[in-house]
């Protein structure tokens, strides 16, 4: 029960984001990350990632973007451990991480790590899943 709970409150807590209620988005992120420590037991689960991202999304619209950054990074490790290289789930964390940290080094004009994700993530995609569209980040930067 605590899994469906975890997920709803995820999703209240994006489109509190969307809509700019961020301190409505922050409380029920912030539970959600309490239940699904408590719901999976291990902070190694994917669904704990997803929950990771979604703190990350947050994190990165409430203009706290080097902390977002830490904790893309947190849930993209927790996914390269649970799949393989080829995975959908690691390709999105790739992408997300990627315009987490060109948010971040925007005001430097340096833009080496998000190429990087951002290379590394159209490479998974083009290689496990054989497409052809390109995510939208490689064509930014």
């Amino acid at each position: 029960m605590n899994k469906t709970i975890v997920d709803v409150l995820r999703q209240a807590s994006k489109s509190c984001v969307v809509k700019r209620h961020f301190a409505q988005a922050e409380l029920l992120i912030k539970q959600a990350m309490s239940l699904a420590s408590q719901a999976y037991a291990i902070d190694k689960h994917p669904r704990y990632s997803d929950t990771l991202m979604d703190y990350g999304f947050f994190l990165l619209n409430s203009d706290f973007i080097q902390e977002s950054v830490r904790v893309y990074e947190r849930a993209l490790t927790i996914r390269k451990e649970v799949f393989e290289k080829y995975n959908i789930l690691v390709a999105i964390g790739h992408e997300d991480l990627a315009y987490a940290q060109y948010v971040n080094e925007y005001s430097s004009g340096q833009f080496y790590s998000p190429r990087s994700f951002s290379y590394t993530s159209c490479t998974s995609m083009k290689c496990g899943f054989q497409t052809t569209d390109a995510p939208p980040m490689q064509f930014v930067l």
